[in-house]
């Protein structure tokens, strides 16, 4: 069965980690 959770936790992984990364880019 599709589990929409795996595809929602993979985007907020993904979105966390850009958001990371523009933070540390504007702090660096």
């Amino acid at each position: 069965s599709y589990d929409h959770r795996v595809l929602d936790g993979a985007t907020a992984d993904a979105f966390c980690a850009a958001v990371k990364q523009k933070l540390e880019s504007y702090a660096g």
